[in-house]
């Protein structure tokens, strides 16, 4: 005597409602995914636009709190000249010893701050080998759009807001005289989205106020 089963396939309906519901689920997976990614990247971008804006806005405020004067220019011994103006500074900072005491008066170096690219560099030039602070050139942020210094100008007893290309070229207000620096410097970071369609942004756009504390 044998034992027979019978069994019974799935109907075209059972598939299509079996198809519907793998569907549904993969969809719904993959805003998940996608909606994470965002969300990472976003935070991700954030956080480095970040970090790049408060190195660059801490370096930028030392060195200009140390510096004696900004000045117009410092001429390289190679092809490079460094000028002062709406997007660029030169700063005379006292120099110091490698073992960290100050030099006799009139020993300088300089520091430049400049934007190429989306980079921002600083310069540093010694008033001669062996101090602490060594011949430089190294980009100390990222993603920046632009970089700007200005100053107030006190002239006929109102304040008013200008580069500092203004103080280069204006006699009456000269850039020796400047002792406080409004520093500007926007920075944006964009990753392309997952499905290409389109770009993620992060920005920042820190302001900051700096004296010369040297002067």
């Amino acid at each position: 005597m044998s034992l027979r089963k019978n069994g019974r396939g799935l109907s075209l309906i059972e598939l299509q409602v079996s198809a519907a519901i793998a569907l549904i689920t993969l969809l719904a997976a993959a805003c998940l995914y996608i909606f994470y990614w965002r969300t990472f990247v976003i935070g991700n971008n954030m956080l480095d636009v970040y970090s790049n804006s408060r190195v660059a806005i801490a370096l930028i405020s030392r060195d200009v709190r140390s510096a004696t004067q900004i000045v117009e220019q410092y001429p390289d011994t190679g092809t490079a000249l460094y000028q002062t103006s709406d997007n660029v500074i030169v700063l005379k900072v006292p120099s110091v010893s490698a073992a960290g005491s100050m030099l006799a008066t009139g020993c300088n170096d300089h520091i430049i701050y400049m934007v190429q690219g989306s980079n921002l560099y600083q310069i540093i030039k010694p008033y001669s080998a062996g101090l602490m602070r060594k011949d430089t050139n190294r980009i100390v942020a990222r993603y920046c759009g632009v970089l700007s210094f200005s100053a107030v100008s006190k002239s006929g007893g109102t304040d008013t807001m200008h580069g500092l290309s203004y103080f280069v070229n204006n006699g009456s207000d000269p850039l020796s005289a400047v002792n406080y620096v409004f520093v500007y410097l926007p920075l944006n970071k964009s990753t392309i989205s997952l499905s290409g369609s389109g770009t993620h942004t992060a920005s920042i756009a820190p302001t900051t106020i700096v004296r010369l504390r040297n002067k």
